[in-house]
């Protein structure tokens, strides 16, 4: 399955090279989990996520679009997943340091970006998660950095990680990808304090750094 994903990445890597969307998503629970909303109550559907995890996929994902120039990204449409739980996950950091649970984030702002080692414009957002991750306080926001790369791909992941000081972790079975439907890369959401997805951005560029921390802004808000 994984290798059925990058083969569709690549293969994809110009075809949406100006398009870039954001979207008001909404409430995905995981270790992965997916929790239903009020409106819907659809049953909750668990897939394990570990730092060891390499079990498949029933069904392959959809194929992602990769975003192959800086264009602003703008919010993802709400005609989706707004207001969903995001997919729980615990991972282990790609420096060896201990694991990320999206669970013990609970009570704070999350921000995941989601990316893969061989998207040369995922880059590009490093620079700012890194400073917004001096800016801002620990205690009430956290920053979290997931390559999607096949779980081969293992020690590359981990030499890009050093260049930059946001925590990356390694969903190298693709099941969190899965979780959080990923259709094109990179993707950053905006997790809430009380863990609902509240925005999104595909192909995130710099310029949107202020966007970016005026919703952290708000949603850090009791």
């Amino acid at each position: 399955m994984r290798a059925s994903l990058v083969s569709c990445l690549v293969g994809v890597l110009a075809v949406s090279c100006g398009e870039h969307r954001t979207r008001d998503v909404a409430e995905p629970d995981t270790v992965v989990t997916s929790a239903p909303t009020a409106s819907t109550m659809s049953p909750p559907v668990e897939a394990a996520v570990s730092a060891t995890s390499a079990s498949s996929v029933s069904s392959a994902p959809p194929p992602m679009e990769t975003s192959g120039q800086p264009d602003p990204a703008t919010t993802i449409a709400p005609d989706t997943e707004t207001g969903r739980t995001a997919p729980l996950f615990t991972l282990r950091r790609v420096d060896g340091q201990d694991s990320i649970s999206l669970q013990k984030l609970r009570g704070k702002v999350v921000v995941l970006y989601f990316f893969a080692t061989f998207v040369a414009p995922a880059e590009r957002a490093f620079p700012v998660l890194d400073d917004l991750g001096k800016k801002l306080d620990p205690k009430k926001v956290a920053f979290v950095a997931i390559a999607v790369d096949e779980a081969s791909e293992a020690g590359a992941v981990t030499a890009f990680a050093r260049k930059f000081k946001t925590p990356v972790v390694h969903d190298g079975s693709g099941n969190l990808a899965a979780a959080f439907k990923l259709d094109k890369l990179p993707m950053m959401f905006l997790v809430d304090r009380d863990g609902i997805i509240r925005s999104g951005w595909a192909g995130f560029d710099p310029s949107q750094a202020a966007d970016l921390e005026a919703k952290i802004a708000a949603s850090s808000k009791p």
